[in-house]
């Protein structure tokens, strides 16, 4: 995750927790730059963004974070995605939807179902993190859950969703975050903002500058169960013009009989991920393709994400536990050092 720190500050409160990434700021070096930080979409977001002319995106932004919970919130029992869970027929699907849907899919592909839209069932199923006193499903019920789940199941025909079976349930919860990231970019580059940070939920991106006329320096949380404000940093690195989004397995768990449940679930065997891959940061030219690609890692687990990733030239940065229990790194060529 992504927690934000700096001199700053003009705050903007929204709406919806879990961040691995940190904007690391030094003292302020002018007054064009401003600050928005808030809550929205079930965590905090942080945007800075270079303001000779003194613009104010609050109102502007507040609408862009309810424009996507409108369409993919699971919160909202009116969005698209809740209707469409529920069957309910003739519903014609935003561009927003369309676009996470269809970007999802890409990766679903790509991955062999490492990420998968129709994981919902799943995911409640084990309701890690959400109720810890539930009992945890056996395996004739995760096999029947199986049955229905699948990115192959669910297509869009006509600007309609269409579903194999009416059981499918969505959940566009590991990329939408990095889909609202890019909507919020592309919202600062129509209004001519040519420095900027956009942070949502740990994922981030980046554009330009920052008040320092450096590179924006982020850093990546060591991959401990730390409940206090303390954020100790396992590495940091400069992004520039690029994107950054991390998954990590290491915050919400479910634990019984002393054994710990991740929240990450694997769509392809139906059970949490049970492997030393404690977090993987990936980054991408935006923040939606990053997103959904650590999630896939997540699930894939080290060995696997470092050679998929080396095949297919995308720059990711692992943190896992060795032999000995302590943490350790594993980088692909591009990431910054």
């Amino acid at each position: 995750m992504i927690s934000v720190v700096d001199m700053l500050s003009k705050p903007l409160a929204l709406l919806y927790s879990f961040s691995f990434v940190l904007f690391i700021a030094c003292q302020q070096a002018d007054n064009t730059y401003s600050t928005l930080d808030g809550q929205a979409q079930g965590t905090t977001f942080h945007i800075v963004y270079e303001d000779i002319d003194e613009p104010d995106f609050s109102i502007a932004i507040d609408s862009l974070f309810k424009l996507i919970d409108k369409s993919m919130s699971l919160w909202d029992s009116q969005s698209l995605i809740s209707r469409l869970n529920r069957n309910e027929t003739d519903l014609p699907l935003d561009d927003h939807f369309i676009n996470v849907f269809q970007e999802a899919q890409k990766i679903s592909k790509a991955t062999h179902g490492a990420l998968d839209v129709t994981i919902g069932p799943l995911v409640s199923a084990w309701r890690i993190g959400s109720n810890k006193n539930a009992p945890l499903p056996d395996t004739a019920m995760i096999d029947s859950i199986l049955v229905f789940t699948g990115h192959d199941k669910v297509s869009i025909e006509n600007g309609m969703l269409v579903k194999k079976d009416p059981r499918v349930q969505l959940d566009f919860n590991a990329i939408a975050q990095g889909y609202t990231v890019d909507l919020i970019c592309r919202y600062l580059d129509n209004k001519g903002i040519a420095n900027y940070l956009v942070e949502v939920g740990g994922e981030v991106r980046t554009k330009g500058v920052s008040n320092r006329n450096t590179d924006w320096q982020i850093g990546i949380d060591k991959p401990v169960d730390n409940t206090t404000d303390q954020r100790p940093l396992q590495t940091s690195i400069a992004l520039h013009q690029k994107s950054l989004a991390t998954s990590g397995s290491y915050r919400k768990f479910k634990e019984e009989d002393g054994r710990k449940y991740s929240h990450i679930i694997s769509p392809v065997n139906g059970y949490p991920t049970q492997h030393n891959l404690l977090s993987v940061s990936v980054i991408a030219d935006d923040c939606t393709t990053a997103d959904g690609y650590a999630t896939a890692f997540m699930v894939m687990g080290l060995e696997n994400a470092m050679a998929y990733a080396t095949e297919h030239k995308i720059a990711i940065y692992c943190i896992y536990a060795d032999e000995d229990g302590e943490f350790a790194e594993r980088t692909t060529p591009g990431f910054p050092k």
